[in-house]
């Protein structure tokens, strides 16, 4: 779980990395749509990560 949820983290900040070199408006598209891809699953694991049983 905390693997997934790192790398959905890591996904998040490269999405974003595109607007630092070229800040237009095609940019901006292409960034929001892969940035929703790494979204989409991203609520269904946070609630399991919090309502989930600790360990022993």
């Amino acid at each position: 779980m905390k693997w997934v949820l790192a790398v959905l983290a890591i996904g998040w900040a490269l999405c974003l990395l595109p607007m630092i070199v070229a800040a237009g408006f095609a940019a901006l598209i292409v960034s929001r749509l892969v940035l929703g891809l790494f979204e989409g699953p991203s609520s269904a694991l946070i609630h399991t990560a919090t309502h989930r049983e600790p360990a022993p």
